[in-house]
């Protein structure tokens, strides 16, 4: 019994804690980053880089991208 009480506060902790995480690290003007995994013409695997994270609503994104895209 105390398995699942565990479980189930964990289940519910781990979202919580990475919604704040967010939440301050917006509020704190600190810039977000993303890692992106880069790959060469043959699929092999070349490495990560860190990039500044781009948040813009859709109208936004549909203006600069075509419709196919």
């Amino acid at each position: 019994m105390q398995r699942r009480m565990l479980l189930k506060a964990l289940g519910f902790a781990v979202p919580v804690a990475a919604i704040v995480g967010r939440l301050s690290a917006a509020s704190s003007g600190k810039k977000q980053t993303v890692r992106i995994v880069e790959f060469d013409a043959s699929g092999v695997r070349t490495g990560v880089v860190e990039v500044e994270k781009i948040e813009k609503p859709d109208a936004d994104w549909r203006k600069q991208l075509s419709s196919e895209q």
